[in-house]
């Protein structure tokens, strides 16, 4: 495409354009257009006087050379947008397992405790709010075995002294019984008296 095959040859070795056509016309623009090997272009033209000659001034690009830099960006966009969602997923997964397993520490916990197995403890380790929360139902826990604990010592210790009242009741019982016995001795030996004194009145009477 040099000038010489230009003029030897205008059909094949002329850049006939549509930048080269409007530039020479004097118009000065930047356009895509197709280059005069059929190839799309990034087409900056304008026309240049000398004399009274009217040139064209042309400077082109490809576009595919121009959209590689940004096919490169998006594609490392893309990575990195790739990265980022891997990496979110991870965190997710580890973040759901740290909340989900000591939930299901938690039921396993909750179920033991209300088949009365106070003494199951939760073991997590988490210096969080919910390792914070294993420790109080532990504490809560703790409690209430020791309460169950004195309650039962007070029910023996009730137990205890309910057998020794009922002991204490039988042995009174036996000391009223063998009181109204006695009472009742008395109160015959006094009918016996009573009938020798009436006895004693009546000799003493007739003497």
């Amino acid at each position: 495409h040099s000038v010489a095959a230009s003029f030897r040859n205008p059909a094949l070795g002329s850049v006939d354009t549509v930048a080269a056509e409007r530039a020479l016309n004097g118009e000065a623009d930047e356009r895509l257009i197709a280059d005069y090997n059929g190839n799309p272009v990034l087409s900056s033209y304008t026309p240049v006087k000398i004399d009274d000659l009217t040139w064209a001034l042309l400077a082109e690009i490809d576009e595919a050379e121009v959209n590689a830099p940004i096919r490169a960006l998006l594609w490392a966009v893309a990575g990195v947008a790739a990265v980022i969602a891997v990496v979110i997923v991870l965190v997710a997964i580890f973040v759901a397992r740290q909340i989900a397993l000591p939930l299901q520490k938690g039921v396993s916990f909750a179920e033991l405790v209300a088949s009365q197995d106070l003494s199951t403890r939760l073991e997590i380790n988490q210096g969080d709010e919910i390792g914070d929360l294993a420790g109080s139902l532990n504490s809560m826990t703790e409690s209430l075995g020791e309460i169950i604990q004195e309650v039962n010592q007070g029910v023996e210790t009730l137990s205890s002294s309910a057998t020794e009242m009922n002991s204490i009741s039988d042995q009174m019982t036996e000391g009223a019984e063998h009181t109204v016995a006695k009472s009742s001795t008395v109160a015959a030996a006094a009918e016996e008296m009573n009938s020798n004194m009436e006895s004693v009145a009546a000799a003493m009477e007739e003497a």
